[in-house]
C-alpha cells in the first residue's frame, strides 16, 4: 500500500474515479484545478454542498532533483494521513458512513 495507509475502497468508486480523471490526464487537470464537491441529495431532490475542496498545482515550485521527490513522497504520506484523520470529522464523512455502494455519484 502507497504511504503505508490501508483503506477499504469500493470499486465501482474506483472506476468512477478513473472515468471522471483519467491517469494520462491528472497533470493537465491539476494545472487548470481541481474542484472536489461532497454534495448529499435529499429524499426530495434538493442537493447540498458539505464540502468542496480546490487542487491545483504550481509548476513554478518544481524541482525534478531525486532529492526533492524523495521529499515530497515523504511528506504527501503525512499529508494525506493528516486529510484523512481531519476529514473524519466533517459532516460528509458521517454522511458517506451511512451510504451504499449503489447511491453514490461522480461526475
Amino acid at each position: 500500500d502507497w504511504f503505508n495507509l490501508q483503506i477499504p475502497d469500493s470499486p465501482e468508486v474506483n472506476q468512477a474515479t478513473k472515468n471522471a480523471l483519467p491517469s494520462d490526464r491528472i497533470m493537465e487537470t491539476l494545472r487548470n484545478q481541481l474542484h472536489v464537491e461532497i454534495s448529499v441529495q435529499t429524499e426530495d431532490g434538493d442537493e447540498m454542498v458539505l464540502e468542496l475542496w480546490t487542487l491545483n498545482l504550481d509548476e513554478a515550485q518544481f524541482d525534478t532533483s531525486l532529492k526533492a521527490m524523495n521529499t515530497v513522497y515523504f511528506r504527501m504520506g503525512i499529508l494525506l494521513k493528516s486529510l484523512i484523520t481531519i476529514t473524519r470529522i466533517t459532516p460528509a464523512y458521517h454522511l458517506s458512513r451511512k451510504q451504499k455502494t449503489e447511491s453514490f455519484t461522480i461526475f
